[in-house]
């Protein structure tokens, strides 16, 4: 029942003029009046707020939210952790900080939801952050290897870790399955990724 009312719920909003809604004009026109039918509506607009798949307005009115309009662009990383996105020759790159890079690498291809506008009075460009790495640009690295016991060996089936030799992939830590070759410790080695 609560999926189906989800339906027409949406249904119902996106086929009319208008935008926003009350809760009782929504009740009215899926025509449920009887009061058990209204707060089982009650409490399914307040589930698809906490979904996202409604939104309130100020004025507490109910409405479908916007569209989510990504941009696609090269991601360029920063030893630091945070990295830009270049997505056209004519625009400002757009800033991703920290945290909101999505694990991307250096050179990915990148969606990214812009976060803040720029400014235009001031020298700050967009910011985004990034909620799907499209195309991997990197599917091999070098760096230094560091062994597992025996023990861990065993018990992750994993030879060890790699951390990168490029600064811009400093953060990334990289995890060597044990199948393949199997280096000593210490050893500078060249890791075909497999998983991401």
């Amino acid at each position: 029942m609560k999926e189906n009312l989800k339906e027409q719920i949406r249904r119902y909003i996106g086929g009319q003029e208008k935008k926003s809604f009350s809760a009782e004009e929504i009740a009215a026109g899926l025509k449920l009046q009887k009061s058990a039918d209204y707060k089982a509506l009650v409490q399914t607009i307040a589930a698809m707020e906490r979904e996202g798949s409604l939104v309130f307005t100020k004025k507490g009115k109910i409405k479908l939210p916007e569209p989510q309009v990504l941009i696609e662009g090269v991601f360029r990383g920063n030893e630091r952790g945070f990295g830009f996105v270049d997505y056209d020759t004519e625009e400002e790159d757009i800033y991703i900080p920290k945290g909101a890079t999505g694990y991307a690498m250096d050179g990915d291809t990148v969606a990214v939801d812009i976060t803040a506008a720029a400014d235009p009075f001031g020298d700050k460009g967009p910011e985004g952050k990034v909620v799907e790495v499209r195309k991997r640009a990197i599917t091999q690295l070098v760096g230094e290897f560091t062994l597992f016991s025996e023990e861990e060996i065993a018990e992750t089936d994993l030879y060890g870790v790699v951390k990168p030799k490029d600064k811009k992939q400093a953060e990334l830590k990289v995890m060597v399955a044990a199948e393949g070759i199997r280096p000593v410790d210490g050893a500078i080695v060249l890791v075909e990724i497999t998983h991401y």
